[in-house]
């Protein structure tokens, strides 16, 4: 039961015009044709599992979400109905005598026959053609038919004559929807208002503090002197009334409204209802139980919070702290939400970022609607989540997707599917280990309209750039997290072999580019100049591993690291010393060395056709020059771009060269699958080579981060102790030495040998201390735990 968008289709529609550039299949197709013309929908690609649709401002992002709604629903989620009034204004339509509709569509994929079978013929549609699994939807609102389908083929599958058929049968594909970026989760919420979202309704509740006043002036307002006063207002006459009766219970009244407030509950509600499970007649319970009934009240609270914990598993995706949970206080009838973390202290929303309010709105609603989808799963929107988050806050979110997006079924066959789609303005909510999964769309000139960027730009990433309104190279910062090489050619080689061999539920086999930052430098010896800055900067040195080339000029960069300190021994490796071996390299030095000759030929060819535009050379031949000479493999490479590319090749440094010519290998390897197909086996031992390189650095990069968390805890430790012996040096306490330990206690996170030695030996230290003094009181030899918190100070863990 597995059913997803793999194609948008829009004419006339707002932004969208038609489509402007030449089709690689010049046939007509007739969804397109109008009045005995050919008018061209702009066909936007959909990939299955999550979709990133990248643009500038005022390129139609939003307006592709809203008409992928309208197609579905009949309407966006903020009740913008599928309209004429949509109509593109600079299409040259819009006419008193014509009543002219936006053409929208989309095309549904299926992973099996069966589920093709049945969801049309529920559709009422009957495909002649399921060569492939694929149905196209088109609506239209001039007339009837309002729904056209299409086969595979383009041949007609049927039609919908009317909206209110359509409406009833829409019902058999996956459901869409957005999910909303004005939810937050809030502070508190009255029971009574988490209730009345139970049936759709808005309650009032009350601040409890100010209702503790007004029932203080209840009880001392004198009830026989009201009624006196109001009818001797009463009795007065007209003309002698100056003020009001029962001026005190107006002023009550006033009060009361004063501390009254109102929520709608939207998001604890789904928090609540749709992922804890927690039904209404439960929490009508909690709400009519005394206070004497606290424990019973307690047990259900710390339920919730066991399944808190245990379904949403936030600290998995809010990678900013290890220790991060959410959890809820029941006081007075109102939940209270907290957040803990690494401190062990408790925050409201108000203390800590708005970046956090907003990724748990997002992920609650992500996997409530993963969670309660029917059989023909879910398609979700998500518009420009990254107005809210930081760029941390957007790499998790990066992961919530994958969870929301893996294909559900305990066999490993697909049971359902929740494909999510959003648009970005963000670098960081770009997942750069799948660049098959961009949409980029761009603004036309003049009455043109918004038009696909063809994937063939889109996977060298100058045009998202541009797109993004980001001007900057992709490697001017580092990340919390890096890898080093020489060259620009190392790393584009890096990346290309991470987004061609790896896999989207096995990412970490490779590397993941969302966490890692590859850097390249202008040379080896730049690589010290770039980590001698990290080390002056007061700011923590980031994770970083450096990978050489295996020769002398590699050797002596080597050296220079380690001996000042800079990386570790561990955290910097050559090419020679990483045990790698090839067929065709027994004795890899350089990158080069580790991809196969025969398609750096291929990337040579690429580059001379495309930046020369010369195609008088071939990789065959290229090949056998290579074979026939004994210079390095990264002399050899330039020989052949030369002589691929001409006199004009002749005039470019051979470092640039080298680098144009990875980038084509980087187009080769992501693009044109039909020279791939040629060299097979080669490709093959080449993913071989190059998960083993990943694997080397991924080796450093987890010693790297054991070192970066042993050195935070160090520090962490010196801080809490120097702190007590400066307080307690002299004079102190079982109480106080408690209080240090427990502070040490909350300091060494997660799973870490060192983590779990430190835990260890603060163990000890609180056995020996239970030994030696009976009460808290009592006094306990300051000078002689001064030592011992020394002796743990300097190494916690041993």
């Amino acid at each position: 039961m597995a059913i997803w968008a793999s194609r948008a289709y829009l004419r006339w529609y707002k932004a969208f015009n038609t489509e402007t550039t030449e089709p690689l299949d010049a046939s007509k197709r007739p969804w397109n044709e109008w009045n005995q013309q050919d008018f061209r929908f702009v066909e936007v690609p959909i990939s299955p599992r999550i979709c990133t649709i990248v643009g500038g401002n005022e390129t139609g992002k939003s307006q592709l979400l809203g008409a992928l709604q309208k197609v579905r629903n009949g309407k966006t989620r903020s009740g913008q109905e599928y309209s004429v009034r949509d109509i593109c204004r600079y299409s040259g339509l819009l006419s008193v005598t014509e009543d002219i509709w936006p053409g929208l569509g989309i095309e549904f994929s299926f992973d099996t026959a069966a589920e093709f079978e049945r969801v049309t013929a529920g559709l009422g549609a009957k495909a002649t053609n399921t060569q492939k699994l694929k149905l196209k939807v088109f609506i239209n609102g001039a007339g009837s038919p309002y729904v056209r389908f299409f086969d595979c083929a383009g041949e007609p599958a049927g039609t919908i004559q009317t909206k209110e058929d359509w409406e009833a049968r829409r019902k058999h594909l996956p459901s869409v929807t957005l999910v909303r970026s004005d939810l937050e989760l809030q502070n508190q919420v009255h029971i009574t208002q988490l209730i009345a979202q139970y049936d759709q309704q808005e309650a009032t509740a009350y601040e409890p503090v100010s209702l503790h006043e007004l029932g203080d002036q209840l009880v001392a307002f004198d009830v026989d002197q009201a009624v006196a006063e109001a009818e001797e207002q009463a009795a007065a006459p007209a003309k002698d009334i100056e003020t009001p009766s029962c001026d005190q219970l107006q002023s009550l009244q006033k009060q009361l409204k004063r501390s009254a407030f109102k929520s709608d509950a939207g998001l604890e509600y789904i928090l609540f209802r749709k992922i804890l499970g927690v039904e209404k007649p439960i929490l009508e319970r909690i709400r009519n139980l005394k206070s004497d009934h606290h424990g019973y009240v307690e047990q259900l609270k710390d339920d919730i919070n066991h399944r808190l914990t245990e379904t949403l598993d936030i600290s998995e995706f809010w990678q900013q702290d290890e220790d991060f949970q959410l959890m809820i206080e029941y006081k007075a009838g109102f939940f209270y939400f907290l957040i803990t973390d690494r401190t062990g202290a408790k925050y409201t929303f108000e203390e800590r970022s708005g970046g956090l309010q907003f990724f748990l709105s997002y992920y609650i609603q992500l996997k409530a609607i993963r969670d309660s989808m029917k059989g023909n799963g879910a398609i979700v929107l998500m518009d420009e989540p990254d107005g809210f988050l930081s760029a941390a806050g957007q790499r998790n979110l990066l992961s919530v997707f994958e969870l929301i997006a893996r294909p559900s079924g305990r066999t490993g066959e697909v049971t359902q599917r929740c494909q999510v789609i959003y648009s970005t303005h963000s670098p960081f909510l770009v997942n750069k280990n799948y660049p098959d999964r961009i949409a980029l769309v761009r603004k036309g000139d003049g009455g043109e309209g918004t038009q696909l960027v063809e994937l063939v730009a889109t996977r060298q990433y100058e045009p998202i750039r541009t797109g993004l309104g980001i001007e900057s190279a992709e490697t001017l910062f580092m990340g919390s997290e890096n890898v080093v090489v020489e060259e620009v050619s190392a790393h584009r080689l890096l990346v290309a072999a991470i987004q061609r061999f790896g896999e989207p539920n096995r990412i970490d086999d490779m590397l993941d580019l969302n966490k890692v930052t590859i850097v390249s430098a202008s040379g080896a010896w730049d690589i010290v100049r770039l980590l001698r800055a990290t080390k002056r900067s007061k700011e923590k040195a980031p994770v970083t591993v450096v990978f050489l080339d295996g020769d002398k000029t590699g050797e002596q960069v080597h050296d220079e690291l380690t001996g000042e300190g800079l990386v570790a021994e561990k955290q910097v490796t050559k090419i020679s010393d990483a045990a790698l071996s090839t067929t065709w390299s027994k004795d890899p030095q350089t990158l080069e060395d580790l991809v196969p000759p025969i398609l750096l030929c291929e990337a040579a060819v690429v580059l001379a056709k495309t930046r020369w535009d010369r195609e008088q050379v071939t990789a065959t031949t290229l090949r056998e020059d290579w074979e026939n000479s004994t210079a390095p493999s990264d002399t050899r490479l330039v020989d052949s771009i030369v002589k691929a590319g001409g006199p004009l090749a002749k005039q470019l440094e051979p470092v640039q060269l080298r680098a144009a010519a990875f980038a084509a290998l980087a187009e080769l390897l992501s693009e044109q699958e039909s020279v791939l197909a040629k060299h097979e086996k080669e490709l093959k031992e080449f993913e071989t080579v190059m998960r083993e390189c990943c694997s080397c650095i991924a080796t450093m990069l987890e010693l790297a981060r054991t070192n970066s968390r042993q050195d935070r805890l160090l520090k962490s430790v010196r801080l809490e102790i120097e702190r007590y012996t400066k307080l307690f040096g002299k004079k102190a306490s079982k109480a106080d030495v408690l209080r240090c330990l427990d502070r040490l206690d909350v300091l060494p996170v997660g799973a870490a040998d060192a983590a779990l030695r430190t835990r260890e030996n603060l163990l000890r230290l609180r056995e020996t201390l239970n030994s030696e003094t009976a009460y808290a009181g009592l006094e306990v030899d300051a000078k002689e735990w001064v030592s011992r918190l020394e002796t743990f100070k300097a190494c916690p863990w041993n």
